[in-house]
């Protein structure tokens, strides 16, 4: 009996650590950065300057160059390219994917993939990680 306890623990302690479940059913796993609430104020940030329609707020939240497809070709934009071509690059099924993105507070997130590349929003459409001074930004644009 005992030892059917003491087996069974980590599956015990697996559910209870995992409670946290996106609508699909998915399980968040180890977060990539330092801080929970960092994370959380960039999407939101990134959020709030798609739904205002702030081009220049977006690029700010860009490391760059970024990884993104113009037409048929994956490309590297610099910062005025992507301005250029803003609407092509975020298109639609960009935007909804940022705006998608839910948190049930700035530290219990839900609905958002992370690994150790950084936090997927959507099915892939945005990658956000840390880059060089610490800052998380937005790595890669799939918007094909």
């Amino acid at each position: 009996m005992l030892r059917r306890l003491f087996l069974s623990l980590p599956i015990l302690l697996a559910t209870s650590l995992c409670s946290a479940t996106c609508d699909d059913g998915s399980v968040p796993g180890g977060f990539p950065f330092s801080s929970d609430a960092a994370a959380a104020s960039v999407l939101t940030s990134l959020q709030r300057a798609i739904s205002r329609e702030d081009n220049a707020a977006v690029a700010d939240l860009v490391q760059f160059p970024v990884r993104a497809t113009l037409g048929d070709k994956s490309v590297r934009l610099r910062r005025n390219e992507l301005l250029a071509n803003f609407n092509e690059v975020f298109n639609q099924k960009v935007k909804a994917a940022i705006l998608a993105a839910r948190f049930r507070s700035e530290t219990d997130y839900q609905c958002v993939f992370w690994n150790d590349h950084g936090m997927m929003l959507g099915d892939g459409e945005v990658w956000l990680n840390s880059v060089d001074d610490d800052s998380i930004k937005v790595i890669t644009i799939n918007n094909d």
